[in-house]
Formats: structure tokens, C-alpha cells, sequence
């Protein structure tokens, strides 16, 4: 039986208090942290595959702030889940509270409670 969208979005919030590894390319590395916060969104869904979009809190031994990674999850016809985000972002909340603030003086970008739907440029 297929999983519902509320017992995806939990099964990806039980995610919280895990390990996270971080693997760099060449010489850089990796990086281990902890998941101590998540939120899913239902995102879109494209050509019927249901995505899942997850902002995860991430907290480094040693990282004076926690960091926030954006991935998301796509829900296969199999029922599988399945992480898409190699290519996700993460940066530490002071950077992106500098990225929303310079993406909120851009006319596309909602003021408060505005809806997010198309304008045009």
C-alpha cells in the first residue's frame, strides 16, 4: 500500500537527532553532524512524481552556529523514497538570512503573507 503524505513527511522528520556525513570532492574531506531540526513541505509534483522538499537544522562539533541544508526527496510509483538532493546547499543561518534578505528586495520575491503564485519580471 502506497504511503500517505502525512506518513512520508513524519517518516522524513524522524530524520531529526540522526547523523548527517557531509562528503567533499578531492582532498576537502568530509564533515559529520546531527540533524536537530527538520521541515518538509510537500513541493511539486512533476510529471506525477510527487516531491518532497526538507530544510534541515544541522548542528558541527566545533561550528559556532547550526547550518541549514536544503534537499529534497522524490516519491517514486514503487513507493520508494528517494533522496535527490546531492546537489543540495547548506550554508550557515547567517548566510541564509543574507540570501533571503537579498532575495526579498527582488519584485518576485512574496512580501508577508502574499501568495507565491508566477509575476511576471
Amino acid at each position: 500500500m502506497r504511503r500517505t503524505e502525512t506518513e512520508i513527511i513524519s517518516h522524513l522528520q524522524a530524520r531529526v537527532g540522526k547523523p548527517v556525513l557531509f562528503t567533499y570532492p578531492a582532498a576537502e574531506g568530509t564533515r559529520e553532524g546531527r540533524i536537530v531540526d527538520c521541515v518538509v513541505v510537500r513541493g511539486s509534483n512533476t510529471r506525477g512524481v510527487p516531491y518532497y522538499d526538507v530544510v534541515d537544522l544541522i548542528a558541527f562539533e566545533g561550528e559556532p552556529e547550526h547550518w541549514m541544508r536544503i534537499s529534497y526527496y522524490r516519491h517514486l510509483p514503487d513507493d520508494r523514497l528517494l533522496f535527490a538532493g546531492q546537489t543540495s546547499i547548506a550554508e550557515p543561518v547567517s548566510v541564509w538570512t543574507r540570501i533571503l534578505a537579498a532575495a526579498s528586495t527582488r519584485p518576485w520575491f512574496p512580501k508577508n503573507s502574499e501568495a507565491s503564485s508566477p509575476k511576471s519580471l
